[in-house]
């Protein structure tokens, strides 16, 4: 932090509008992600708040942006289901975010993301932020292309309209809806082509008139409100029974420690182990190949310890394990960002832009079931 902290001034214009950008783009996102992670939508949120500011602090990558990334957040779900299976816990907190079930999943998750803290700083200790030297481009190549495949898999359900998938492995969850194409939502489908349809549109858009726009438009939150005030003015949760989120909680978590008991928390070092080290390497991965294009050095065994505090300060505030995201970094660097000081902008950008939009889609989604 002491090597950029002096540029604030210089760059604040850039980083505020780097920040800007950023934060309109994590409300959707953020939601979207944190169910990818078998959390309710708002947990999303909480993982790219307190995750960044602690990364700002200590990291070493001038672009990254830490919070959700989508393989992560199936790499969690994934690695914790068969340790809640075997205590006789659901962990899907989709279908019933207030049961007892998804409360001890919240817990569990928050834990190994504290879990996962005290590793890094147990390898930055031993030094081993060699170990991204022997991760070849082929592998995470192959890790970002099957990571692309199961999440595609993880949302088809709500594409489709069947929340009723029950969760497995890429063939059987694809098995099941195949056999099952009877049950699929026809209006659910028609407004998730349409989705695709406008966030296709509007990327043109900004990609075609870049140099012409003032700054990007947030085709993902556009899509997000336009969608929800569609099923509220039409009534479509009732009449074509299309599933919605339901409503999402305003306010920040109260820092707390997970609410686990022993037996649960020795558990959950595997999956805590597996999910630190594919997130290093991910997470560093991004940030060397952000530097190299522009010219800094980023130090690997540094990122360690700016992941480890990421990970306890996030796992305090309601986080499942932090990690850098492709497309927020890239988005970041192009903005032109100067500084991690963008990691700070964006925090009141996403609260400003967040309470307004949680507030309507909360309003929408209650005044539709009514």
């Amino acid at each position: 932090m002491l090597k950029w902290v002096h540029h604030i001034g210089d760059s604040f214009q850039v980083d505020l509008i780097a920040g800007l950008i950023i934060g309109v783009m994590l409300i959707p996102q953020g939601m979207a992600y944190g169910m990818l992670a078998g959390m309710p939508p708002i947990y999303g949120l909480y993982s790219s708040i307190a995750p960044s500011l602690a990364y700002m602090c200590m990291g070493t990558s001038i672009h990254l942006q830490v919070g959700t990334n989508a393989p992560i957040s199936i790499l969690v779900v994934d690695s914790l289901a068969p340790v809640l299976t075997a205590e006789g816990i659901t962990g899907d907190c989709s279908s019933a975010p207030n049961s007892n079930d998804c409360y001890i999943t919240l817990q569990a998750t928050m834990a190994v993301s504290m879990i996962a803290g005290v590793i890094y700083i147990f390898m930055g200790i031993f030094q081993m932020g060699i170990i991204t030297a022997f991760m070849p481009n082929p592998v995470l190549s192959g890790f970002t292309t099957g990571a692309a495949g199961i999440i595609i898999t993880s949302n088809v359900k709500h594409f489709l309209g069947m929340p009723n998938v029950p969760r497995g492995s890429f063939v059987d969850t694809w098995s099941y809806i195949l056999g099952h194409m009877g049950e699929t939502n026809g209006m659910a489908t028609l407004i998730g082509v349409a989705s695709l349809v406008v966030l296709f549109g509007l990327k043109w858009v900004n990609q075609t008139y870049k140099k012409r726009l003032p700054f990007p438009i947030p085709e993902q939150l556009i899509v997000l409100v336009a969608a929800t005030a569609l099923v509220y003015t039409f009534k479509l949760n009732e009449s074509e029974a299309v599933p919605v989120v339901g409503a999402v909680p305003s306010g920040l978590y109260s820092p707390s420690m997970p609410d686990i008991s022993a037996d649960l928390l020795s558990k959950l070092i595997q999956p805590a182990a597996l999910t630190a080290v594919v997130t290093y390497i991910v997470t560093v991965n991004i940030a060397k190949s952000l530097g190299n294009s522009h010219n800094y050095n980023v130090d690997s065994n540094q990122e360690l310890y700016a992941l480890a505090g990421a990970s306890i300060v996030g796992g305090l505030c309601g986080s499942y394990p932090p990690s850098a995201s492709f497309s927020r970094s890239a988005l970041t660097a192009v903005a032109g960002s100067e500084t991690p000081f963008h990691n700070f902008w964006y925090i009141p950008a996403l609260t400003l832009t967040l309470i307004p939009t949680l507030n309507l889609i909360s309003t929408l989604t209650h005044l539709g079931r009514r």
